[in-house]
């Protein structure tokens, strides 16, 4: 008695249907990537580290932090107090980050009397941060979290993720995925910035 082999065409299709199973999840990932669905570091980091129980939340006290910005100065959340504070978690490889930035510098430098705009670039080595920003002529604060802590104290797992907070520190709103300017002036409102 033979045993029956698979022909050589058949094991041909079941070995291009793999690698195009492969290629269809690899572009899948790669879209939700450009459109601010899924980070890839949301594959890489621990679904441990994160606490939905831990999350911020809103009419509460904001999770205070204390981390140095690019020029080397500590930004403590407590030391903005009696200004509005947008806190914005992006990273260089996230499109609707960048294209957000825009609009956070013209209205960090049109409310700059009762608004901090803080971008917090999320756990990408300092070097490739200053690396990007060097020839975009952005105003407003950034932050190197590389470690993640304050992405953990907010618990983020999107980019890009955006909190506002108001003068007294309490957590106003927070926004998952890109904003449109209409809706970041209802946010402003909710901080007192903008009616």
């Amino acid at each position: 008695m033979s045993e029956k082999t698979p022909s050589r065409s058949r094991m041909l299709k079941v070995v291009i249907g793999i690698w195009v199973g492969v290629l269809i999840v690899g572009i899948l990932l790669f879209v939700l990537n450009l459109t601010g669905m899924l980070s890839f570091s949301d594959l890489t980091q621990s679904q441990t580290a994160l606490d939905p129980a831990a999350a911020p939340k809103v009419g509460q006290p904001a999770p205070k932090f204390a981390l140095e910005n690019l020029a080397g100065q500590t930004i403590r959340l407590s030391d903005l107090r009696g200004r509005a504070v947008i806190l914005n978690f992006w990273a260089t490889w996230c499109g609707p980050c960048i294209r957000e930035m825009p609009m956070f510098n013209e209205y960090s430098q049109k409310y700059s009397s009762n608004l901090v705009v803080i971008g917090v670039d999320m756990q990408e080595d300092l070097p490739v941060v200053q690396e990007f920003l060097e020839d975009l002529n952005f105003d407003y604060e950034m932050i190197a979290d590389q470690g993640g802590e304050i992405g953990k104290a907010y618990q983020v797992f999107m980019l890009p993720t955006t909190f506002f907070i108001d003068a007294e520190g309490i957590l106003r709103a927070q926004h998952i995925g890109s904003l449109s300017e209409e809706q970041f002036n209802v946010y402003l409102a909710e901080v007192g910035v903008a009616k």
